[in-house]
C-alpha cells in the first residue's frame, strides 16, 4: 500500500493511501464496517453483476484493527477464486445457498478496470465536445480518480456508494497538520465522478446496472466574494511596479477594466484589439482617444465558445491605450510567455506572479480571478447599468440565454455605456474633489 505522501496523491493535501481507495485494495470485494464499539466488521460484498448471477454479501469475521487479519484475508480470496471458476464456468465448491449454480456454457465477460472506462470517455465525443479548458481540468481529475481506483486497476462493477462515500470523507476530512479538506476540491472530484458513471450507466454505455454517486451529496463550495475597488487595484499594481513586474501590473488593470476571466486575458492578441464606431456621441466624449478613436477587445470567451458562440467587446479607458499599443509592437500576444514572445503567457505564470503582489500589498486572500468580479461590481457602483455591464462580462441579463445571445453581434453600444458611465462618474469625483 503506497505511503503517505507519495508522489501518486492528489496534488494539495497528502491523504492516506487507506482513504482514498477500498479497504484492502489488492483484495477485491472485500469492504470493512467501524463498529460502535471501535471494532471493523469485514464483508465480502460482490459487485452488482454478480448480484445478479446470484452472490451474496458474507460475513467474514472482526477485528480489533483496521487492517484485516490473515483468516479474514483468505476467506476472501477462497471467494474470489470460486468467483474466477464460476466465471469460465468450473464448479464451484462453495455451499449451494451461497454459490450460484455453474455455467458450463457461460462465456468470459469483459471486466472493464477503472483505467479501461476513463480511456474511453476520453476518446468519446461527449467529452471532445467540452472546451479544451473543460477538458484540461477532467482529465486533472480523473487522474486524482484512478489513484483512488486502485491506480486504475479496480472494476468498475465494484464500485458502489459506500466507496464514494469513502471518498467524500477522505477528501473533506482533516489533513495531517489538522487543516479541514478542501470543499472545492471535493465537490469538483464528485462532480468528474459522476459524470463518469452517468456516462458508464444505463443512459450510457450500459456498462454497470446504475450510478454509484447516486444519493451521495456533492458539497457546495462557499461563492467567492473577494472584491477591490479601482484604487486598490493601482496600489497592487504600484507594488508590481516597484518590483520590477510590469506584466503583473498591467495585467491587473486589464483584468479590472475588461471583466473577462483569466483564460480569456492570456489570449487577447493583436487581432481583438480594435476600433468601436456603434456607439452613443455622448459616450464617444469619455471613451475617445487623440486620435478620436474608440478602442477596445473583441473576443469568444472560452467558457461559452462552444455553446453559444457569443462573442463581447470590451471598451478599453484612453490612458489604456498606448500602453497596449506597445505591447502588441513586441509580441502578438498582450501579455506574452516570459521565455518566447510567439507563445501566449501560461496561465499558471500569470496567477503566481500576481499572487505575490497581492500578498506584498496585504491583500493575502485575493487571486487574479478576483479582478473580474471586483471590476463588474466597481463598474455597478459607479453608475454603470447591469445590463451594459453583462454586454462585457457576457452573462446573460436574466440568467437564461435566447436566440439572439446566440446570433446577435455585440452589444458595442452597451458595453461602451458601461465604460462611460464609469469615467463620467470618475471624472464627477475628481471634479468635486478639485473644488474642495
Amino acid at each position: 500500500m503506497m505511503a503517505v505522501g507519495s508522489p501518486r496523491s492528489p496534488p494539495g493535501r497528502k491523504i492516506a493511501a487507506s482513504a482514498w481507495r477500498p479497504a484492502v485494495a489488492k483484495i477485491t470485494y472485500l469492504h470493512s464496517r467501524k463498529l460502535s464499539d471501535g471494532r471493523y466488521a469485514w464483508n465480502w460484498k460482490p459487485s452488482p453483476a454478480l448480484r445478479e448471477g446470484g452472490w451474496k454479501n458474507q460475513q467474514l469475521g472482526e477485528s480489533a484493527s483496521k487492517t484485516p487479519p490473515l483468516e479474514i484475508v483468505a476467506k476472501a480470496m477462497a471467494i474470489n477464486e470460486k468467483v474466477e471458476q464460476w466465471k469460465i464456468g468450473g464448479v464451484g465448491a462453495m455451499a449451494a445457498d451461497t454459490v450460484p449454480e455453474a455455467h458450463p456454457t457461460r462465456a468470459l465477460p469483459r471486466k472493464w478496470l477503472f483505467s479501461d472506462l476513463v480511456d474511453a470517455y476520453e476518446a468519446s465525443d461527449e467529452f471532445k465536445a467540452t472546451a479544451p479548458k473543460t477538458q484540461k481540468e477532467y482529465r486533472s481529475r480523473l487522474r486524482q480518480l484512478k489513484f483512488w481506483a486502485d491506480d486504475g486497476q479496480l472494476p468498475i462493477l465494484s464500485i458502489d456508494k459506500e466507496m464514494v462515500k469513502d471518498l467524500k470523507r477522505a477528501l473533506l476530512g482533516d489533513d495531517e497538520s489538522g487543516n479541514p479538506g478542501s470543499k472545492h476540491k471535493c465537490a469538483a472530484m464528485l462532480r468528474v465522478l459522476r459524470l463518469l458513471m452517468r456516462w458508464a450507466g444505463p443512459d450510457g454505455q450500459r456498462l454497470i446496472p446504475g450510478d454509484p454517486t447516486a444519493g451521495v451529496p456533492i458539497p457546495t463550495p462557499p461563492s467567492r466574494t473577494a472584491k477591490l475597488d479601482w484604487e486598490q487595484v493601482q496600489h497592487v499594481a504600484a507594488i508590481a511596479r516597484d518590483a520590477g513586474d510590469e506584466d503583473s501590473a498591467f495585467l491587473l488593470e486589464i483584468a479590472f477594466w475588461s471583466l473577462q476571466r483569466r483564460a480569456d486575458l492570456l489570449e487577447l492578441n493583436r487581432l481583438a484589439w480594435r476600433t468601436f464606431e456603434n456607439l452613443d456621441p455622448r459616450d464617444r466624449a469619455y471613451l475617445a482617444d487623440t486620435a478620436g478613436d474608440v478602442r477596445g477587445f473583441r473576443l469568444l470567451p472560452q467558457k461559452t465558445r462552444r455553446s453559444t458562440g457569443r462573442w463581447i467587446d470590451a471598451p478599453m479607458p484612453t490612458f489604456l491605450h498606448d500602453r497596449i499599443a506597445t505591447r502588441f509592437e513586441k509580441s502578438q500576444w498582450l501579455f506574452h510567455h516570459p521565455d518566447d514572445t510567439e507563445k501566449p503567457m501560461p496561465e499558471h505564470t500569470a496567477q503566481r506572479a500576481v499572487r505575490v503582489h497581492l500578498d506584498a500589498a496585504g491583500f493575502e486572500t485575493y487571486q487574479l480571478r478576483d479582478m473580474r468580479r471586483s471590476g463588474m461590481s466597481w463598474f455597478k457602483d459607479m453608475g454603470a447599468r447591469e445590463s451594459n455591464i453583462f454586454a462585457i462580462s457576457g452573462h446573460a441579463v436574466l440568467g437564461k440565454r435566447t436566440i439572439a445571445d446566440t446570433y446577435m453581434p455585440p452589444d458595442t453600444p452597451g458595453a461602451c455605456a458601461a465604460v462611460a458611465a464609469v469615467l463620467r462618474t470618475l471624472e464627477d469625483i475628481e471634479s468635486r474633489r478639485q473644488a474642495k
